[in-house]
């Protein structure tokens, strides 16, 4: 058992089988650094990305500056979770739930530990066992390390915060530990924030215009509650399409008005036409259509 959870209740473990609770698809990422080189014996913490995508699932990766491949015995991955953003309800800064993946190659065990408030420790819930590798699980690959939920497993408010621990044992009080934060190490209070995201995009398609031959400027604002979407754009005559426009992803910025070039073919008739837009975010939520009309001249 990590020394970190060794004051809490002891526990029952699963022997995880690596890549459950699936790879991650299209997601909204959020990526946090941590120092490298102050760790000692224990695993590295160098980089940590969070996302999720729009079934709810969500991914914390860790990767490390010195493991590649399952961990060894003695070794351990930790993910302490603020899962309902109140920071008076859990252990130290409002932590909830605890997950501790114990390295033991070529598998690993997992562990979740809820805080209990009456007796002001992190206790084992079995009720977390029937959902495993269906709503919950870790896996690696590399240097990359997975804690993979649903988001209902925790009930996780719209922003958590969390924190991550890496640590190697010894022998008595010979071990070594890597927090992410640094300020989160005991008695610390640091911690990162994550927002889900859980809106689709919003698109208005501005009325254009354009001359025949020539280059036209096809307008619309977005926004979007990760900041990032990308756009596909349709240009109609009634209901026929004749051209489609998609962009790369970009910036999503309240207030501000994006552009897609359209070469107008020569041969066109002048007269009104319709262009619709459709946003798509990293999670792959997609936005409703707008529509607007694309006057040729």
């Amino acid at each position: 058992m990590s020394r970190l959870a060794l004051a809490f209740a002891c526990l029952v473990a699963f022997v995880l089988i690596p890549g459950v609770a699936g790879s991650a698809p299209a997601r909204s990422q959020t990526s946090y650094t941590d120092r490298t080189g102050e760790a000692g014996r224990a695993p590295d913490i160098q980089t940590i990305a969070v996302a999720n995508d729009r079934e709810g699932a969500t991914a914390i990766d860790i990767r490390l500056a010195n493991r590649t491949g399952p961990l060894p015995a003695g070794e351990y991955l930790l993910v302490y979770l603020d899962a309902d953003g109140n920071s008076a309800s859990g252990a130290g800064s409002g932590l909830d739930f605890l997950v501790e993946a114990l390295g033991a190659a070529p598998v690993a065990e997992l562990r979740i530990y809820r805080w209990d408030l009456a007796r002001r420790e992190f206790t084992f819930d079995p009720s977390f066992a029937p959902a495993y590798g269906r709503d919950w699980g870790y896996s690696s690959s590399g240097s990359l390390y997975r804690f993979s939920f649903k988001r209902a497993v925790f009930n996780l408010a719209p922003t958590f915060r969390f924190v991550v621990a890496a640590e190697s044992t010894g022998t008595g009080t010979n071990f070594d530990t890597d927090w992410a934060p640094d300020g989160a190490a005991p008695p610390g209070t640091e911690t990162f924030s994550y927002r889900l995201d859980t809106q689709p995009p919003v698109v208005r398609a501005v009325a254009s215009s354009g001359k025949r031959g020539k280059t036209a400027k096809l307008s619309y604002r977005v926004t979007d509650d990760s900041g990032v979407t990308q756009e596909k754009i349709r240009i109609l005559r009634g209901s026929r399409v004749l051209a489609t426009v998609s962009t790369t992803p970009g910036p999503a910025t309240p207030g501000k008005s994006y552009f897609v070039n359209w070469k107008v073919p020569k041969s066109l008739k002048k007269g009104a036409l319709r262009f619709c837009v459709t946003s798509t975010d990293e999670a792959g939520f997609a936005s409703k259509a707008s529509c607007a009309t694309l006057k040729i001249t």
